[in-house]
């Protein structure tokens, strides 16, 4: 059986890279909440700590199932 990919791992990170430029310039200082199954893939993992991790900053992790709650937390605090 021959299995071609839908998208390579170069195509994911070409579409992060261009994801990351919109979200740190839409963002900028803000804090940033990503949901979903794809943001725990390690390629798309690693991109994220790239564009988002400088000195001084760090990556919180949630489950799933709570992620959203968090973020809804964090959005009514305001």
């Amino acid at each position: 059986m021959d299995i071609k990919p839908l998208i390579t791992a170069e195509e994911i990170d070409n579409k992060l890279a261009e994801l990351g430029r919109q979200i740190t310039a839409d963002y900028a200082g803000k804090d940033v909440l990503l949901v979903g199954g794809s943001s725990l893939v390690p390629l798309v993992e690693a991109r994220l700590r790239e564009l988002f991790c400088g000195p001084g900053q760090s990556v919180l992790y949630h489950e799933p199932s709570r992620a959203v709650a968090y973020g809804a937390a964090l959005h009514a605090a305001q």
